[in-house]
C-alpha cells in the first residue's frame, strides 16, 4: 500500500514536471516570435520603413476618397446657395442636403422639385486650386417635365397655358418669320418686330424675346428660379427655331436641360441650424402677387 502511494506521488510530481516543462517551452516559443517581431521592425529603417508607411497611407486616402465618391455620385452631397434667384424659398449662404440617389439610381423627378442642375456651357474652376474645370451648379426648380407645353408671348413665358411671369410682359411683339443658314456659317434670321420685317444677325436676335411654342421631348426638363423676376434660367432661350448661344456667363442661352444636366433634388436646409427644414416639392408654387397656376401641376 505504501509502495502504491509512493508511485503516485512520484507520478503526480513528473506530471508537474511535465506541465511545467510544457509551460516554459510556450514561453520559449512565445519569446522566439516577439524576437522576430523585433527584428523585423528592426529591419524596416530607411527608405523600406518610409515606403511602408507611405502605402498605409495611400491606402487609407484610396478609402477615404472612395468614400467621398459613393455618397457624392449616389447618395447625399452638400450644396451651398449662391445667390438670391430662389427667394423667397431659399436664401443666399444657406446649405442644402441634395439626394443624388433620386436621380441617378430611381429616376425620381417631378414637377416642382428643388433640384442642383447644370447649364450648357457654363463652367467654373475649383475652389482649391483653381486647376480643375467643373461645371456650374443652379439651385432652380422644375417646372416643366417631358410632355408639356412651353410658350412665350410678348415677353411671358407659359407652361401649359399658365404664366410663370405675368409681369414680364413686353412692350416688344417679336416673331419669327425664317431661320437661314449659309455656307460660311452664318445665320441670318427674318423677323417681325412690332409688325415690321427686320433682318438680324444670331447676335442681334438675342436682345429680343422671341414669341414660340414648343413641347418638351421626352429627356427635357424646364427649369426656373422661384424669384421670377431675378433668376437665369430656362426662359433664356428663344424657341427652337434660332440656335442657342452658350456663353460663360449670364448673358449665354439656357432653354430645356436634359437629365444628364441635373445633379440631384434638395431635400433640406440643414445650415444655418435655425433655417432647418425640408425643401417641399410644389409644382403649384407661383411668386408672391402673381396668380397661382392652374395647369402646370396637372400634368
Amino acid at each position: 500500500m505504501e509502495e502504491m502511494n509512493e508511485k503516485k506521488i512520484i507520478n503526480e510530481q513528473a506530471e508537474g514536471e511535465n506541465n511545467g516543462g510544457s509551460s516554459v517551452n510556450e514561453q520559449a516559443e512565445s519569446a522566439k516570435k516577439d524576437a522576430k517581431k523585433d527584428a523585423k521592425k528592426e529591419k524596416l529603417t530607411g527608405w523600406p520603413r518610409v515606403m511602408k508607411e507611405i502605402k498605409e497611407w495611400v491606402i487609407s486616402l484610396a478609402v477615404a476618397v472612395l468614400t467621398v465618391v459613393i455618397l457624392k455620385e449616389f447618395l447625399l452631397l452638400p450644396i451651398m446657395v449662391d445667390g438670391n434667384s430662389m427667394n423667397p424659398t431659399l436664401t443666399d449662404k444657406e446649405r442644402l442636403l441634395v439626394t443624388v440617389y433620386d436621380v441617378k439610381i430611381v429616376n425620381k423627378l417631378e414637377k416642382g422639385d428643388v433640384i442642383i442642375c447644370n447649364y450648357p456651357g457654363r463652367t467654373n474652376k475649383d475652389p482649391f486650386v483653381g486647376l480643375i474645370t467643373m461645371d456650374t451648379n443652379f439651385v432652380k426648380r422644375i417646372v416643366g417635365v417631358p410632355g408639356d407645353t412651353v410658350s412665350r408671348v410678348n415677353g411671358v413665358t407659359y407652361v401649359n397655358g399658365d404664366a410663370l411671369d405675368p409681369l414680364a410682359r413686353s412692350i416688344v411683339s417679336a416673331v419669327v418669320k425664317e431661320v437661314s443658314t449659309f455656307e460660311n456659317g452664318e445665320t441670318r434670321i427674318l423677323a417681325e418686330i412690332n409688325g415690321t420685317e427686320r433682318e438680324l444677325t444670331l447676335e442681334q436676335s438675342r436682345r429680343f424675346k422671341f414669341d414660340y411654342e414648343y413641347v418638351l421631348g421626352e429627356d427635357e426638363y424646364f427649369v426656373v428660379g422661384d424669384n421670377r423676376y431675378r433668376s437665369h434660367d430656362s426662359r433664356m432661350w428663344n424657341g427652337p427655331e434660332i440656335e442657342r448661344v452658350f456663353v460663360n456667363d449670364v448673358s449665354g442661352d439656357v432653354g430645356p436641360i436634359t437629365k444628364d444636366m441635373i445633379v440631384g433634388r434638395a431635400k433640406f436646409v440643414f445650415w444655418p441650424m435655425s433655417e432647418f427644414e425640408k425643401v417641399e416639392t410644389n409644382p403649384y408654387y407661383a411668386y408672391p402677387g402673381d396668380p397661382a397656376p392652374e395647369n402646370i401641376g396637372g400634368k
